[in-house]
């Protein structure tokens, strides 16, 4: 569902999930951001649980397209056994 939004929208950046929960890293102005943000807390997977949501602004980075990142240096140790977009 990221993904897809991401895509849908043109957006570049990543979505990661993780034991802490999904990472989404993206660039886009004001008001792309927050039209996404909300597109996400609205059409999120009936399976999902949003505990928190928070969005951050952060220092432009150049991204040239919208991936799902795997993160192989798992420090904890404990991994998630679901896809960072279920709708794939």
């Amino acid at each position: 569902m990221v993904y897809q939004l991401a895509t849908t929208m043109q957006l570049n950046g990543w979505v990661k999930n993780d034991s802490d929960g999904v990472q989404i890293c993206f660039n886009a102005s004001a008001p792309i951001a927050d039209s996404f943000f909300e597109k996400l807390k609205e059409q999120a997977p009936a399976q999902s649980k949003i505990i928190s949501a928070t969005l951050v602004k952060v220092k432009n980075s150049p991204f040239t397209d919208f991936r799902i990142v795997i993160d192989e240096t798992n420090k904890k140790g404990r991994q998630v056994l679901i896809t960072p977009d279920t709708a794939l």
